[in-house]
């Protein structure tokens, strides 16, 4: 007589109601609106470096304005081209605004990354918790 291996129902219900007892402790405690936070936050940061970056390969300044809580966007300046920043592969400027929810603050209203990727000044946004800093002269741009 050979012996059946396997699970019986039993054991397979047993492991379901785990599996639901845990689901419902787990996804309560789950906070969205920090994900959100944190997703804005690394948006912005590449944001800033991808104007950074594209001052630089244009040898032309760009300005990223930031309006608290509302928005930021990124144009060339009147002395080159002016109007907005292009991102590849979308069709639209670069820019962006926080998700609902998430505070987004500057003391700076104007940031200017010139042909070298410096800035014209020091910046500190706060989104959230969180916050991005750019350091004048050098253009680095850093998430603390």
């Amino acid at each position: 007589m050979t012996k059946e291996q396997g699970f019986t129902l039993v054991e397979l219900v047993m492991v379901m109601v785990l599996v639901g007892i845990l689901a419902a402790v787990i996804t309560p405690r789950i906070n969205i609106g920090t994900f959100q936070e944190r997703g804005f936050r690394d948006e912005f940061a590449a944001a800033m470096r991808f104007a950074q970056k594209s001052a630089i390969a244009a040898n032309c300044p760009i300005a990223v304005t930031l309006v608290d809580n509302t928005s930021y966007a990124a144009n060339y300046t009147a002395t080159c081209t002016g109007g907005p920043l292009a991102v590849p592969g979308f069709d639209g400027a670069l820019s962006g605004a926080p998700p609902s929810g998430v505070t987004f603050t500057s003391t700076q209203g104007t940031i200017t990354f010139d042909g070298a990727g410096r800035a014209d000044v020091s910046a500190t946004v706060t989104i959230g918790s969180g916050t991005v800093q750019i350091h004048a002269g050098t253009g680095y741009v850093e998430e603390l």
